[in-house]
């Protein structure tokens, strides 16, 4: 199913260490919230460079939606349509009408291994009533959601996968809820779709890896994305959640997004072994 916030098995919803910025470089102000014409939450995003906004293909973004990385101040879409990454790929781009203020953030170009650590950002719903440390977690009502909240989570594996009925298949960067010790381990639900998952590169920089969009019951029971439904309604240990993995489409990504022909060229001329090992955006 479509993903919407995000729930923690140690943590309540209003902990301070899963509402704050993380600190350690984490591009955390680059994690926005999508919202219709009338207020509504759509999902989450985050915010590249240059204006352009990364979110999963399913969540809802129109002419009149808006996007806000703090919780007050909101940004317009250019008025350009979204553009879908790539055939059957579950992530879109599109542009904001003026600058947010802040850089944008470096896109991952290689497979992050298995059991890399994971930062997880997104607006979706917390958690519910149920106990700290449950290996059954409710999800809670919409007062929850609309809050930035980030936790971690280590890479399961990355293999090829689909959802929405076949919609999308692409390359799945795969988590498990409980699957470690970590003490903000967190799992996606409604409305957390197009949530950015950041991690450290070789050169300690954190980077794209991941953007948040689906989760799976232990059984395979339910299988959804986050901001179309709001079922399953609960997490369990060991439950899957689903972020497209970015290296697989960094240059359909970067071919969408014009970089500015000044700072190719500085780059070129100046950095061309870093470019190849790995090209960021920057804010025009």
């Amino acid at each position: 199913m479509p993903l919407h916030g995000l729930i923690f098995f140690n943590h309540g919803n209003e902990d301070t260490e899963v509402i704050t910025n993380p600190g350690n470089g984490v591009p955390w102000e680059n994690a926005g919230a999508i919202y219709d014409a009338n207020g509504n939450l759509q999902g989450s995003s985050v915010y590249l460079g240059s204006r352009y906004v990364l979110t999963a293909d399913h969540v809802s973004v129109g002419s009149s939606s808006t996007v806000s990385f703090d919780g007050n101040t909101h940004f317009s879409i250019d008025g350009s349509s979204p553009v879908q990454v790539s055939a059957n790929v579950d992530l879109k781009l599109f542009r904001l009408q003026n600058d947010p203020g802040f850089a944008g953030v470096s896109l991952a170009s290689s497979n992050p291994a298995n059991g890399t650590a994971l930062q997880l950002v997104g607006f979706g719903r917390g958690r519910g009533n149920t106990g700290l440390g449950e290996d059954i977690v409710d999800w809670g009502g919409s007062s929850t959601q609309g809050i930035k909240r980030t936790g971690t989570n280590n890479v399961f594996e990355i293999r090829n996968q689909s959802w929405s009925s076949g919609t999308y298949s692409q390359s799945t960067l795969v988590t498990q809820l409980n699957n470690d010790t970590l003490n903000t381990e967190a799992a996606g639900t409604i409305w957390d779709s197009g949530g950015p998952v950041f991690a450290l590169d070789s050169s300690e920089e954190w980077v794209l890896v991941g953007i948040l969009a689906a989760v799976t019951r232990i059984n395979g029971s339910t299988t959804s994305t986050f901001a179309n439904n709001p079922e399953p309604g609960e997490s369990f240990a060991g439950d899957e959640n689903w972020a497209v993995n970015i290296a697989a489409y960094e240059e359909a990504i970067l071919a969408i997004i014009p970089e500015p022909s000044l700072f190719a060229t500085i780059l070129g001329i100046l950095f061309f072994g870093y470019v190849l090992r790995k090209r960021s955006l920057v804010k025009r």
